[in-house]
């Protein structure tokens, strides 16, 4: 998700970054930015689709409500179940918020869904600075192979993994960008405490 939701890359975003005291140090807590603002643009554009489609059906799913066929029943309410379902998720991506937290060599990572922790893990990192920026790239440039001039704006760049060494010698990632540049100035952030 660290394509879409941004992580703050400088201690001077203070409305997204949080530095306190602890018993064992000090601790920051970084907070993604949400999505822009383009996207309740869409978010209106589809509930209005949805209320069209919703009174457009009106009719045949309370005929098939009012039947005795227990398929027409089943088939009504998941109609009716997923014309809720829609707005409910895309209003969950709206409302995402991951929230990276590190204590010297313990990390914590966060995620919120209507400002409600849905699921957190905690990670004892193998030294407090002991975060990697490698890039990654997920299929063939087959734009590059060609070579072709005309063909360099369709090249695929892939993006960069932020990845923690745990104590346990495993790797983690934590959050992924489309600039390196970001990525290590949040790796360099989270080194520091």
């Amino acid at each position: 998700m660290g394509l879409m939701y941004i992580m703050p890359v400088s201690e001077k975003e203070i409305d997204r970054i949080e530095i306190n005291e602890t018993k064992d140090g000090k601790s920051i807590t970084l907070k993604s930015y949400g999505l822009p603002l383009i996207f309740w643009g869409y978010l209106a554009g589809i509930l209005v689709v949805l209320f069209a489609m919703g009174l457009a059906i009106k009719g045949p799913m309370l005929k098939m409500l009012q039947m005795d066929d227990p398929i027409n029943h089943a088939l009504a309410w998941i109609v009716f179940a997923t014309i809720l379902a829609i707005p409910l998720t895309l209003l969950g991506f709206l409302f995402y918020e991951k929230l990276i937290t590190k204590v010297g060599t313990k990390l914590t990572v966060t995620h919120r869904l209507f400002w409600i922790p849905v699921y957190k893990k905690c990670f004892e990192l193998k030294k407090n600075d002991s975060l990697y920026v490698e890039h990654f790239l997920d299929s063939p440039n087959m734009a590059k192979l060609e070579g072709k001039q005309e063909l360099r704006a369709f090249q695929n760049q892939g993006y960069y993994n932020l990845h923690a060494e745990l104590s346990s010698n495993k790797f983690i990632l934590i959050d992924r960008h489309s600039r390196r540049a970001d990525l290590n100035k949040l790796s360099e952030i989270l080194s520091r405490y």
